[in-house]
């Protein structure tokens, strides 16, 4: 399913961001860890150019070590999420905590 090049003017005034109070950028899966990465410091910084969002950005990235470079392109509205890591920090609480993968599965 292709969804568009998120680099594009055409597109992102397409999804009307400049009246989105947010956006979700999605990382790749089908390269590797870095490259994946450099799409999204690209994808932010088409953000930047075309005006930003209004409010705040969350943007995925595959390795923490590159999470710095999307916050020093735009360090005012931009939340950066490793999933993998989540995801690891998440099965560490619920093996803590009976009962917590439940109310995550019903979320």
């Amino acid at each position: 399913n292709e969804s568009g090049d998120p680099l594009l003017e055409s597109n992102l005034r397409k999804v009307s961001l400049p009246t989105a109070r947010a956006a979700i950028c999605l990382s790749s899966d089908n390269c590797d860890p870095d490259e994946a990465d450099s799409q999204m410091v690209r994808q932010v910084l088409a953000l930047e150019a075309f005006g930003g969002v209004r409010e705040h950005a969350v943007v995925e990235m595959q390795d923490a070590d590159n999470t710095d470079l999307v916050k020093l392109v735009s360090p005012q509205y931009v939340e950066v999420v490793v999933a993998h890591d989540m995801i690891g920090r998440l099965m560490i609480q619920c093996a803590r905590q009976p009962g917590l993968a439940h109310v995550i599965e019903s979320l």
